[in-house]
Protein backbone atom coordinates (compact mmCIF):
# COMPACT_ATOMS: atom_id res chain seq x y z
CA UNK A 1 0.00 0.00 0.00
CA UNK A 2 1.30 3.48 -0.82
CA UNK A 3 2.39 5.64 2.13
CA UNK A 4 -0.06 8.34 1.11
CA UNK A 5 -3.08 6.07 1.47
CA UNK A 6 -1.96 3.92 4.42
CA UNK A 7 -3.96 4.50 7.60
CA UNK A 8 -1.94 6.48 10.08
CA UNK A 9 -1.59 4.77 13.45
CA UNK A 10 -2.43 6.38 16.74
CA UNK A 11 0.27 6.46 19.42
CA UNK A 12 -1.37 3.56 21.25
CA UNK A 13 -1.33 1.44 18.08
CA UNK A 14 2.40 1.83 17.52
CA UNK A 15 4.64 -1.24 17.63
CA UNK A 16 8.42 -1.61 17.85
CA UNK A 17 8.59 -2.15 14.08
CA UNK A 18 6.94 1.20 13.31
CA UNK A 19 9.48 3.71 12.03
CA UNK A 20 9.01 6.44 14.63
CA UNK A 21 8.86 4.02 17.57
CA UNK A 22 11.86 2.04 16.33
CA UNK A 23 13.98 5.18 15.96
CA UNK A 24 13.03 6.34 19.45
CA UNK A 25 13.61 3.05 21.27
CA UNK A 26 16.95 2.55 19.51
CA UNK A 27 18.23 5.79 21.08
CA UNK A 28 18.81 3.70 24.19
CA UNK A 29 22.49 2.65 23.82
CA UNK A 30 22.02 -0.70 25.55
CA UNK A 31 19.04 -1.61 23.40
CA UNK A 32 20.85 -0.46 20.26
CA UNK A 33 23.85 -2.59 21.29
CA UNK A 34 21.64 -5.63 21.96
CA UNK A 35 19.88 -5.34 18.60
CA UNK A 36 23.15 -5.06 16.68
CA UNK A 37 24.70 -7.99 18.56
CA UNK A 38 21.77 -10.21 17.64
CA UNK A 39 21.62 -9.10 14.02
CA UNK A 40 25.35 -9.40 13.37
CA UNK A 41 26.02 -12.26 15.83
CA UNK A 42 29.05 -10.55 17.31
CA UNK A 43 29.97 -8.75 20.53
CA UNK A 44 29.96 -4.96 20.56
CA UNK A 45 31.81 -3.21 23.36
CA UNK A 46 29.98 0.11 23.47
CA UNK A 47 27.64 2.16 21.33
CA UNK A 48 28.83 5.69 20.73
CA UNK A 49 26.45 8.56 20.02
CA UNK A 50 23.36 6.71 18.84
CA UNK A 51 21.54 9.16 16.65
CA UNK A 52 17.98 8.63 15.43
CA UNK A 53 16.62 10.12 12.22
CA UNK A 54 20.08 11.44 11.24
CA UNK A 55 19.97 13.48 8.05
CA UNK A 56 22.94 13.52 5.69
CA UNK A 57 23.01 15.89 2.74
CA UNK A 58 26.66 16.65 1.90
CA UNK A 59 25.92 19.05 -0.96
CA UNK A 60 23.17 21.65 -1.25
CA UNK A 61 21.84 20.09 -4.46
CA UNK A 62 22.35 16.44 -3.51
CA UNK A 63 19.54 14.10 -2.53
CA UNK A 64 19.83 13.77 1.21
CA UNK A 65 18.97 10.72 3.31
CA UNK A 66 17.26 10.41 6.67
CA UNK A 67 18.67 7.43 8.51
CA UNK A 68 16.49 5.63 11.05
CA UNK A 69 19.42 4.88 13.37
CA UNK A 70 23.05 5.93 12.95
CA UNK A 71 25.67 4.88 15.48
CA UNK A 72 29.35 4.05 15.86
CA UNK A 73 31.23 1.39 17.80
CA UNK A 74 34.76 -0.03 17.81
CA UNK A 75 35.79 2.04 14.80
CA UNK A 76 32.75 0.92 12.77
CA UNK A 77 29.67 2.81 11.64
CA UNK A 78 26.15 1.38 11.48
CA UNK A 79 23.02 2.47 9.67
CA UNK A 80 19.98 0.47 10.81
CA UNK A 81 16.72 0.87 8.88
CA UNK A 82 13.30 -0.55 9.74
CA UNK A 83 11.36 -1.32 6.56
CA UNK A 84 7.65 -2.11 6.76
CA UNK A 85 6.85 -1.70 3.07
CA UNK A 86 8.08 -0.14 -0.19
CA UNK A 87 10.93 -2.47 -1.13
CA UNK A 88 11.29 -0.87 -4.56
CA UNK A 89 14.97 -0.39 -5.49
CA UNK A 90 16.09 -1.50 -2.02
CA UNK A 91 19.60 -2.53 -3.22
CA UNK A 92 20.11 0.87 -4.83
CA UNK A 93 18.83 2.63 -1.74
CA UNK A 94 21.39 0.70 0.31
CA UNK A 95 24.07 1.69 -2.19
CA UNK A 96 23.14 5.38 -1.91
CA UNK A 97 22.97 5.27 1.89
CA UNK A 98 26.46 3.81 1.89
CA UNK A 99 27.75 6.59 -0.35
CA UNK A 100 26.26 9.15 2.03
CA UNK A 101 27.97 7.58 5.04
CA UNK A 102 31.31 7.73 3.20
CA UNK A 103 30.73 11.32 2.10
CA UNK A 104 29.92 12.30 5.68
CA UNK A 105 33.27 10.94 6.84
CA UNK A 106 35.29 12.45 4.01
CA UNK A 107 33.67 15.83 4.61
CA UNK A 108 35.43 15.83 7.95
CA UNK A 109 38.78 15.98 6.15
CA UNK A 110 39.71 12.31 6.36
CA UNK A 111 41.61 10.39 3.69
CA UNK A 112 40.23 7.33 1.89
CA UNK A 113 42.23 4.95 4.07
CA UNK A 114 40.53 6.41 7.14
CA UNK A 115 37.03 5.38 6.03
CA UNK A 116 35.57 3.20 8.74
CA UNK A 117 34.14 -0.26 8.22
CA UNK A 118 30.43 0.25 7.69
CA UNK A 119 27.28 -1.83 8.02
CA UNK A 120 24.07 -1.04 6.16
CA UNK A 121 21.23 -2.99 7.78
CA UNK A 122 17.61 -3.22 6.68
CA UNK A 123 15.14 -5.03 8.97
CA UNK A 124 12.11 -5.96 6.86
CA UNK A 125 8.64 -7.05 7.94
CA UNK A 126 8.23 -9.17 4.80
CA UNK A 127 10.62 -10.87 2.39
CA UNK A 128 12.36 -8.14 0.34
CA UNK A 129 13.78 -10.54 -2.28
CA UNK A 130 11.21 -13.38 -2.18
CA UNK A 131 13.81 -16.10 -1.70
CA UNK A 132 12.44 -17.38 1.62
CA UNK A 133 15.44 -16.96 3.93
CA UNK A 134 15.72 -14.92 7.15
CA UNK A 135 19.08 -13.26 6.35
CA UNK A 136 20.41 -11.83 3.12
CA UNK A 137 24.07 -10.93 3.58
CA UNK A 138 25.76 -9.16 0.69
CA UNK A 139 29.49 -9.74 0.23
CA UNK A 140 31.47 -8.57 -2.77
CA UNK A 141 33.74 -10.94 -4.66
CA UNK A 142 35.93 -10.92 -7.75
CA UNK A 143 34.15 -12.67 -10.59
CA UNK A 144 35.92 -15.83 -11.85
CA UNK A 145 38.80 -15.40 -9.38
CA UNK A 146 39.56 -17.96 -6.65
CA UNK A 147 41.56 -17.56 -3.44
CA UNK A 148 44.17 -20.09 -2.30
CA UNK A 149 41.43 -22.28 -0.83
CA UNK A 150 39.48 -22.40 -4.07
CA UNK A 151 36.76 -20.05 -2.85
CA UNK A 152 35.66 -16.88 -4.68
CA UNK A 153 38.22 -14.18 -3.88
CA UNK A 154 36.83 -11.38 -1.73
CA UNK A 155 36.77 -7.74 -2.76
CA UNK A 156 37.44 -6.08 0.57
CA UNK A 157 36.13 -2.53 0.78
CA UNK A 158 34.99 -2.81 4.43
CA UNK A 159 31.33 -2.49 3.48
CA UNK A 160 28.76 -5.02 4.58
CA UNK A 161 25.06 -5.01 3.77
CA UNK A 162 22.40 -7.08 5.52
CA UNK A 163 18.71 -7.47 4.78
CA UNK A 164 16.68 -9.32 7.42
CA UNK A 165 13.36 -10.97 6.58
CA UNK A 166 11.44 -11.15 9.87
CA UNK A 167 8.65 -13.14 8.18
CA UNK A 168 11.05 -16.12 8.01
CA UNK A 169 12.01 -15.97 11.70
CA UNK A 170 11.12 -19.64 12.25
CA UNK A 171 13.94 -20.68 9.90
CA UNK A 172 16.64 -18.88 11.90
CA UNK A 173 18.68 -21.35 14.00
CA UNK A 174 20.19 -18.81 16.39
CA UNK A 175 17.61 -18.44 19.16
CA UNK A 176 18.49 -14.84 20.12
CA UNK A 177 18.12 -13.61 16.56
CA UNK A 178 15.05 -15.78 15.96
CA UNK A 179 13.30 -14.30 19.00
CA UNK A 180 14.18 -10.77 17.90
CA UNK A 181 12.91 -11.30 14.35
CA UNK A 182 9.74 -12.86 15.74
CA UNK A 183 9.20 -9.81 17.94
CA UNK A 184 9.66 -7.52 14.93
CA UNK A 185 7.13 -9.53 12.95
CA UNK A 186 4.54 -10.31 15.63
CA UNK A 187 5.26 -7.93 18.57
CA UNK A 188 5.25 -11.00 20.83
CA UNK A 189 8.25 -11.27 23.19
CA UNK A 190 9.85 -14.67 23.84
CA UNK A 191 12.95 -13.93 25.93
CA UNK A 192 14.40 -11.38 28.35
CA UNK A 193 15.65 -9.05 25.62
CA UNK A 194 12.39 -8.93 23.67
CA UNK A 195 10.52 -8.49 26.98
CA UNK A 196 12.77 -5.47 27.56
CA UNK A 197 11.91 -4.15 24.09
CA UNK A 198 8.21 -4.66 24.73
CA UNK A 199 8.44 -2.83 28.05
CA UNK A 200 10.38 0.00 26.43
CA UNK A 201 7.67 0.38 23.78
CA UNK A 202 4.96 0.56 26.45
CA UNK A 203 6.90 3.10 28.51
CA UNK A 204 7.64 5.23 25.45
CA UNK A 205 3.95 5.50 24.60
CA UNK A 206 3.30 6.99 28.03
CA UNK A 207 5.76 9.86 27.60
CA UNK A 208 4.03 13.14 26.82
CA UNK A 209 7.00 14.40 24.82
CA UNK A 210 6.92 11.29 22.63
CA UNK A 211 3.18 11.53 22.04
CA UNK A 212 3.38 15.20 21.04
CA UNK A 213 6.49 14.59 18.88
CA UNK A 214 4.78 11.71 17.08
CA UNK A 215 1.66 13.75 16.38
CA UNK A 216 3.76 16.64 15.10
CA UNK A 217 5.83 14.30 12.90
CA UNK A 218 2.67 12.62 11.60
CA UNK A 219 1.06 15.91 10.64
CA UNK A 220 4.25 17.21 9.01
CA UNK A 221 4.69 13.98 7.05
CA UNK A 222 1.04 13.97 5.96
CA UNK A 223 1.19 17.63 4.88
CA UNK A 224 4.37 16.99 2.88
CA UNK A 225 2.72 14.06 1.12
CA UNK A 226 -0.40 16.10 0.37
CA UNK A 227 1.66 19.03 -0.93
CA UNK A 228 3.64 16.67 -3.12
CA UNK A 229 0.47 15.15 -4.59
CA UNK A 230 -1.00 18.61 -5.31
CA UNK A 231 2.21 19.76 -6.97
CA UNK A 232 2.30 16.53 -8.99
CA UNK A 233 -1.26 17.00 -10.20
CA UNK A 234 -0.59 20.62 -11.14
CA UNK A 235 2.56 19.67 -13.02
CA UNK A 236 0.75 16.90 -14.88
CA UNK A 237 -2.09 19.25 -15.82
CA UNK A 238 0.39 21.86 -17.10
CA UNK A 239 2.20 19.30 -19.25
CA UNK A 240 -1.11 18.10 -20.72
CA UNK A 241 -2.06 21.68 -21.66
CA UNK A 242 1.29 22.27 -23.38
CA UNK A 243 1.02 18.99 -25.29
CA UNK A 244 -2.49 19.91 -26.44
CA UNK A 245 -1.24 23.33 -27.59
CA UNK A 246 1.71 21.77 -29.42
CA UNK A 247 -0.62 19.51 -31.42
CA UNK A 248 -2.95 22.43 -32.22
CA UNK A 249 -0.06 24.60 -33.44
CA UNK A 250 1.24 21.81 -35.66
CA UNK A 251 -2.25 21.47 -37.12
CA UNK A 252 -2.05 25.15 -38.18
CA UNK A 253 -4.77 26.53 -35.89
CA UNK A 254 -4.79 30.24 -35.12
CA UNK A 255 -3.31 31.61 -31.92
CA UNK A 256 -6.80 32.43 -30.59
CA UNK A 257 -8.01 28.83 -31.13
CA UNK A 258 -4.84 27.34 -29.63
CA UNK A 259 -5.27 29.46 -26.49
CA UNK A 260 -8.96 28.58 -26.23
CA UNK A 261 -8.50 24.84 -26.76
CA UNK A 262 -5.44 24.30 -24.56
CA UNK A 263 -5.88 26.94 -21.85
CA UNK A 264 -2.22 28.00 -21.92
CA UNK A 265 -1.17 31.63 -21.46
CA UNK A 266 0.02 34.00 -24.18
CA UNK A 267 3.54 33.82 -22.73
CA UNK A 268 3.50 30.02 -22.91
CA UNK A 269 2.20 30.20 -26.49
CA UNK A 270 5.06 32.49 -27.58
CA UNK A 271 7.65 30.32 -25.87
CA UNK A 272 6.20 27.14 -27.35
CA UNK A 273 6.00 28.48 -30.93
CA UNK A 274 9.57 29.77 -30.61
CA UNK A 275 10.77 26.34 -29.52
CA UNK A 276 8.88 24.58 -32.33
CA UNK A 277 10.27 27.00 -34.94
CA UNK A 278 13.81 26.50 -33.62
CA UNK A 279 13.47 22.73 -33.69
CA UNK A 280 12.01 22.87 -37.23
CA UNK A 281 14.93 25.05 -38.38
CA UNK A 282 17.49 22.68 -36.85
CA UNK A 283 15.79 19.68 -38.41
CA UNK A 284 15.88 21.38 -41.83
CA UNK A 285 19.61 21.91 -41.52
Amino acid sequence: MDDSTRKRKTVDELEFADDFMFSTVMQNPEICKGVLERLLKMKISKIEYPEAQKTISPFFNAKGVRLDVYCESDGKVYDVEMQNSNYTNLPKRARYYQSMLDSEQLNKGKLYENLKESFIIFICKTDPFHLGVPIYRVDQIFRDVKDKNGNPAEYKDDVQKFFFNSAAYEQEKDSALRNFLKFVHTSKPDDDFTEQLDEQVRETKERDIFRSSYMEWNLTYHDAKLEGRIEGLAEGESKAKLESAKIAIKEGLTKELVLKISGISCEQYEELTGTLEKNSFLAGN
